[in-house]
């Protein structure tokens, strides 16, 4: 008995199949991907599939169904199309080079030359304690003294608190405060800078006393491990680690990979080093503290007041960190360190602290 073959004229009738290679009477259906043998009936092999369930199945989900190109437009770029598409390639190159989050770049985008000023209200509600909701939220044209006042009365009188406010927070740039608020809303409002400013830059002056430059030497460090993709990734897993967010430095100068090395050669620099971190946590803890958003104006002036008082009994104790005690107890044996010149520069980085909070 002879076997039949796939013909030309089969083909033709079901242009749905396709030959499987390889073999004169095996078939394969692209929409059920059934794969079967016509060399007993041939054609009526063919038919009799295409009456099975699975067969009619797929046929019934291919017509329900909608190619993807569908989706896609089918005519080439014009002019409009190319301004766009620069202008999206530009702005994700930016992003990549400066290592922006995608976060701020979605919303600067959007901001173009306008500021975002939203206000937000703090009260207090009896039994339940403070409450925060946001007032406003507006885009405004520029960002002078002037703009910014008017915005914020046309705020207040829009939901009629006049009479209620009593202070207003912002950040400590001059042209927060610069408003006569007074004039315009017929009474005065305490000014309030940002508590959590004022204690970064505290930390900032005090460390100018110590005879390092600690921000240069950050820099320096940044600029030593940016250089090299690997040294980042090794950074990125040690921030990982500890619990620390990496941040990319924006701009910085050239920095020599020897300074660093000197600087940790000499044991005196890491002894600066471990006295700064060891006030960064009184410093942090306070910024945190600050930062909660069930706190008032009172309880930020309260934390200002334990911070200085932190300091000043620091100041009274001489205190030293352990990481930087330890080290000075080794460096004073070997009479590298003068003990009595490092507790007065110690005592200067509290001075200028408690001087800087009293400002």
């Amino acid at each position: 008995m002879r076997n039949n073959v796939i013909t030309a004229e089969l083909q033709q009738d079901f242009p749905f199949f396709k030959n499987v290679a390889g073999s004169l009477n095996r078939v394969k259906f692209k929409k059920c991907t059934a794969e079967f043998s016509v060399s007993h009936g041939g054609r009526s092999d063919v038919n009799d599939h295409l009456k099975t369930a699975k067969h009619r199945s797929s046929e019934e989900a291919a017509v329900s169904s909608s190619k993807i190109t569908q989706f896609f437009k089918n005519y080439d770029a014009g002019d409009t199309e190319l301004v766009v598409a620069a202008k999206e390639a530009t702005f994700a190159f930016h992003t990549a080079k400066y290592d922006l989050s995608f976060k701020t770049s979605d919303y600067t985008s959007k901001r173009k030359e306008k500021k975002l000023a939203p206000v937000v209200v703090r009260y207090f509600v009896p039994n339940e304690g403070v409450h925060v909701k946001l007032l406003d939220f507006q885009s405004i044209v520029g960002e002078t003294s002037q703009i910014l006042s008017d915005h914020l009365v046309a705020v207040i009188r829009k939901f009629n608190i006049s009479e209620k406010t009593v202070g207003y927070c912002g950040d400590n740039c001059n042209m927060n405060f610069g408003a006569d608020y007074a004039r315009e809303i017929g009474r005065e409002i305490i000014g309030i800078g940002c508590g959590a400013h004022i204690v970064h830059n505290c930390l900032q002056n005090a460390v100018d006393v110590l005879p390092i430059d600690l921000e240069s030497l950050v820099v320096k460090i940044y600029k030593y491990v940016h250089i090299y993709t690997v040294r980042v990734t090794q950074l990125q897993e040690f921030c990982t680690l500890v619990n620390v967010e990496y941040k990319k430095l924006l701009q910085h100068g050239k920095q020599c990979p020897l300074a660093i090395k000197k600087f940790f050669d000499d044991e005196r620099g890491e002894l600066y080093l471990w006295f700064v971190h060891g006030q960064l946590q009184l410093f942090n803890q306070t910024i945190l503290n600050m930062e909660k958003s069930d706190v008032s104006a009172t309880d930020v002036a309260m934390q200002m007041i334990r911070l200085k008082t932190n300091l000043q009994d620091r100041l009274e104790n001489k205190f030293i960190p352990h990481g930087a005690k330890q080290i000075l107890k080794k460096l004073e044996g070997d009479l590298r360190v003068n003990i009595n010149e490092f507790n007065e520069e110690i005592c200067g980085f509290y001075r200028r602290a408690i001087q800087y909070l009293e400002l």
